[in-house]
């Protein structure tokens, strides 16, 4: 049961009920490992032998969480202020680090328009956050080239409007998926 704790937070967070289930049955795990003292009688091979298990389960856990995490490069055509960029980042940080690499003004529209003959003005936020002067394109750029980290995956959107028939030619939210591809 203590094992849906560890395994619900890495592979299923929104069912949080499995992490709760796994921490009812720590009073039982106590109960066993204060019995187990009371009953052996060697108490620091005992106690030795219990932390030694905890160590290595803890060691599996934190190696098999790392392979779960991505680093996910976030951006959008609406701007950094854009309020689905920021109700995407929520969900996006349930399942890694996000870098948001958005536009510093509105950008619709722009399609896969790119600024290759000037340069690209990026304003750092903070670490995972940076307004760039320029389109969602030269965001998905400006990202690769200043992140020291493998992007395992791209994310364009949420949209302040529709994305759908042909809007989807002129969409700089679409231009940045096809610059990422």
């Amino acid at each position: 049961a203590m094992l849906l704790d560890h395994v619900g937070k890495v592979l299923l967070p929104q069912y949080q009920i499995l992490q709760i289930i796994g921490r009812l049955a720590f009073p039982i795990f106590a109960f066993m490992i204060a019995e187990g003292c009371y009953y052996t009688r060697n108490k620091i091979r005992y106690f030795l032998s219990v932390f030694l298990l905890g160590a290595g389960c803890q060691a599996v856990y934190i190696i098999w969480e790392k392979s779960f995490y991505m680093n996910i490069l976030l951006t959008n055509d609406d701007g950094i202020n854009s309020i689905g960029l920021k109700e995407l980042e929520k969900v996006l940080l349930n399942y890694g680090n996000v870098y948001v690499f958005a536009p510093e003004t509105q950008q619709s529209g722009k399609a896969c328009s790119i600024n290759s003959f000037i340069g690209i003005k990026v304003k750092k936020i903070d670490e995972f956050h940076y307004a760039v002067e320029g389109s969602p394109v030269d965001c998905v750029e400006a990202g690769y080239a200043l992140l020291n980290e493998k992007i395992d995956l791209v994310v364009s959107g949420c949209n302040n409007g529709f994305n759908i028939s042909n809007d989807i030619m002129y969409s700089g939210t679409c231009g940045a998926c096809v610059q990422a591809s």
